[in-house]
């Protein structure tokens, strides 16, 4: 991108568009007026990999099968967004919050989403293998058919969650906060 944006970081004509997303949110991360933009706003299928949108205020956004691979998402309010079968795989949600986000078949696999608040989302055909929840409220969300193998959900407040068909194999839950009677059932199948 350097040979094609002048000294000053302007764009030139001859800039590709992933160049000019890149130039976009290189500008975004240094003017908080400018990452209000989107809240609410359509970002479907959008290449926004590897794109840094910490803080952002992406709350009510569509993001529907977005790529955000890589994308870093620290500390960005994404509370009532849509972002149904988009790509977070290895992206940086720590402290973000998505409380009543729908996250439907979404790929959050090896995502880093310590302290991050999912209350009451819905996540129901998910992938989070490998995912870092430490710490992360997930109270009353819906992780029907997710595939949490290998997730550490070491201190996660799992709460009241619907757990049916989830697939928590290798996954780390000796210090989760688990619905009623789970600890117990998880015991005695030698899962914890």
């Amino acid at each position: 991108m350097s040979e094609n944006k002048d000294k000053e970081g302007v764009a030139s004509e001859d800039m590709t568009t992933d160049e000019l997303m890149s130039l976009f949110f290189e500008r975004m991360k240094e003017d908080r007026q400018m990452k209000d933009l989107f809240k609410g706003g359509d970002l479907q299928k959008a290449n926004l990999r590897e794109a840094d949108l910490s803080m952002a205020l992406l709350n009510g956004a569509t993001m529907y099968r977005t790529s955000l691979f890589g994308a870093n998402l620290s500390a960005a309010n994404l509370t009532g967004a849509n972002l149904s079968e988009a790509d977070l795989k290895r992206a940086n949600l720590r402290e973000a919050n998505l409380h009543e986000a729908t996250l439907i078949r979404v790929d959050l696999r090896k995502a880093d989403l310590l302290r991050s608040r999912l209350n009451e989302v819905n996540l129901e055909g998910g992938t989070l293998r490998g995912a870092n929840l430490f710490e992360a409220s997930l109270a009353e969300a819906n992780l029907s058919r997710v595939n949490l193998s290998k997730a550490d959900l070491s201190e996660a407040d799992l709460s009241r969650v619907n757990l049916n068909k989830a697939d928590l194999s290798k996954a780390y839950l000796s210090t989760a906060i688990l619905p009623e009677g789970w600890r117990e059932a998880l015991e005695a199948a030698e899962l914890i």
